[in-house]
């Protein structure tokens, strides 16, 4: 079995790397935040003092972290990871990042004799809880296909998107349609308070209507209780707004939905604390 260097072990990544070991692959791992890898050393796990120090231990390297900054210190830094591997080594990396970078993380590691998969996840920190993520995936097919049952320890939908890039492109657009489905099911709720309609009575419509989603079943319901503890944060998900902005004006695409939806989470975003949950957007 595959030996698996796990680089990000937040919100998403911790959940990630606990199923990883219950399905018996051995890991080590890597947090920028020390205290976070904690649990792992008590269960045995070994932890590296770098990424580098991680990569020479490993077949497979996965990184889940913040943005495509972070992504590149923990690849490509003085300590990183493409330091220390071997060729051959299969990186896969889970975290949401512009695609240009994940194409150009892709020929860097080609490059060097590595391999580079970019395999971002949807789902909040219960579908990482309960190993039910979709996953998409771009790059070498085969590849893909060699590494599946990794990808089947940590999700339940796992899609093959096509050639390096494609995985980061498919994220995106997932997020900027949820961010404004997220942003309009806030705006109804606002508007059902005022009006002095039963909130959880409309949810419970609105949850077996023509427009159900998950989604609506796990959103609505924090924002009928004013639960703003962290799934998927606020200042995430206006980042990945960016990055698709920022990725259709690269492509000539025009994003009117998406343009205005980044404008109503910086207007929120300026008057509460966006490390909390998205779910704010309806305040």
């Amino acid at each position: 079995m595959k030996k698996i260097g796990f680089i990000g072990l937040g919100l998403m990544g911790k959940p990630m790397a606990r199923n990883l070991l219950k399905k018996g692959f051995p890991l080590i791992v890597y947090n920028r935040t020390a205290s976070k890898t904690e649990e792992f050393k008590e269960r045995g796990v070994p932890v590296a003092s770098n990424p580098e120090e991680l990569a020479k231990e490993a077949d497979v390297v996965i990184t889940i972290v913040t943005n495509h900054e972070a992504v590149e210190e923990v690849l490509l830094g003085s300590n990183g990871a493409f330091k220390g591997a071997q060729p051959g080594t299969v990186f896969i990396d889970m975290s949401t990042i512009l695609p240009r970078v994940s194409i150009e993380l892709a020929e860097q590691a080609k490059a060097k004799g590595f391999h580079f998969l970019d395999a971002p996840v949807s789902g909040s920190t219960w579908a990482a809880e309960q190993g039910t993520l979709a996953i998409m995936v771009g790059g070498d097919k085969k590849v893909f296909e060699e590494n599946f049952e990794i990808f089947k320890a940590v999700g339940e939908k796992i899609v093959y998107m096509g050639p390096s890039g494609n995985g980061s492109y498919a994220k995106l657009i997932n997020n900027v349609i949820g961010a404004t489905f997220a942003a309009i099911l806030g705006e109804g709720i606002c508007f059902a308070e005022k009006v002095g309609l039963d909130i959880s009575a409309l949810i419970e419509v609105l949850s077996s209507g023509a427009y159900k989603s998950p989604l609506i079943e796990f959103k609505g319901p924090k924002m009928m209780k004013k639960d703003y503890s962290t799934q998927f944060s606020l200042n995430l998900m206006f980042k990945d707004l960016n990055y698709m902005i920022e990725t259709a004006r690269e492509k000539n695409v025009p994003l009117f939905l998406g343009a205005l939806t980044k404008e109503i989470y910086q207007a929120v975003k300026n008057k509460v604390n966006g490390e909390l949950d998205l779910s704010l957007i309806h305040i």
